[in-house]
């Protein structure tokens, strides 16, 4: 299995590493405090931003989850089998739930990364949460808000080109979490290209 990812990693290049130690970022929780470059588009082929949802995304993906991923790409400009991708490695689209004081919601946004550390409030437009569903509140516990959230981060991080230096190094297993949540957007997208997708979305 490892040697099949560090082929694969070979073969996307640069572009694609760097979308992944962004997207390790995010599943860790940890990203706006990590030191990421900003991701390069040049040289990717034409694709959409949000592909079409293949047969083993409705199958596996609950409606609900699927709908808020493609929403939050939409309203994001990231492609929603990133997100979906993300879902799934860190609570399998909500079927199992982090259990500990520091993670919360389906997407497992550490606390620590959370405004206040107050993962439910009144939607004020500041902080580093999203309204997912527009209802005028803040709740992580939900899809929509932790699903919109990750989205808003991750297209923050990029347009800004990353975070402060000095800041601390990614957890150790982010690297091999990204790279789960890559493969699973590709099962959820057949013929998914992460570059050329992210470049899309950056147009």
């Amino acid at each position: 299995m490892s040697h099949s990812i560090n082929q694969r990693m070979t073969k996307v290049g640069r572009r694609v590493r760097d979308i992944l130690i962004a997207l390790a970022a995010i599943v860790c929780g940890a990203l706006l405090a990590l030191v990421v470059p900003p991701i390069q588009f040049g040289g990717a082929q034409a694709a959409p931003c949000q592909p079409a949802v293949g047969r083993q995304a409705t199958a596996d993906i609950p409606p609900g989850f699927l709908s808020a991923y493609k929403q939050a790409g939409e309203r994001y400009h990231v492609p929603w089998p990133l997100l979906a991708g993300i879902g799934k490695v860190q609570s399998d689209h909500g079927r199992k739930l982090v259990a500990d004081d520091e993670h919360v919601g389906p997407m497992g946004i550490r606390l620590d990364t959370v405004t206040d550390g107050v993962p439910v409030r009144p939607a004020t437009g500041t902080g580093n949460e999203a309204d997912g569903d527009e209802n005028g509140l803040i709740d992580l516990h939900t899809p929509a808000d932790s699903i919109a959230t990750i989205a808003m981060r991750f297209k923050a991080h990029n347009s800004s080109g990353g975070a402060q230096a000095n800041a601390p190094k990614p957890d150790p297993k982010a690297g091999e979490l990204a790279r789960q949540a890559l493969e699973a957007a590709e099962r959820y997208a057949p013929g998914f290209d992460l570059s050329a997708a992210m470049k899309a979305c950056a147009a």
